[in-house]
């Protein structure tokens, strides 16, 4: 539903993404610079993550990454700190591409 609002350009996707890497509990908050409880369990990225396939199922593996690389966001901020060693390190379709381009702006970043 999210995704299909982002992909409608209803919903802007920086916007979107930034609410998804703050949102948490108001009973549970964490400290200041610590991850959200949505971010450590892994929901960030899977709701970040669905947008990105939704947007790219609409409008193409272009657009999607396009879309990404223009929130100046880093895929990496919306993954817990610690991943499961069961879990692969990049995935195909919308999350490999907007991980890849989050480690050319790393690469980009360290060059400049």
């Amino acid at each position: 539903m999210i995704g299909a609002l982002v992909a409608a350009e209803r919903l802007d996707l920086a916007r979107m993404a930034a609410a998804v890497a703050k949102a948490e509990d108001p009973d549970d908050a964490a400290p200041p610079g610590e991850e959200t409880e949505l971010v450590s369990g892994g929901g960030a990225l899977d709701v970040v993550a669905a947008c990105l396939r939704q947007l790219e199922a609409e409008k193409g593996g272009s657009a999607m990454a396009a879309a990404w690389q223009a929130t100046r966001l880093d895929i990496l901020s919306f993954a817990p700190s610690v991943r499961p060693p069961w879990e692969p390190a990049a995935r195909q379709g919308a999350w490999g591409a907007a991980l890849q381009a989050s480690h050319d702006a790393r690469r980009l970043r360290r060059a400049v």
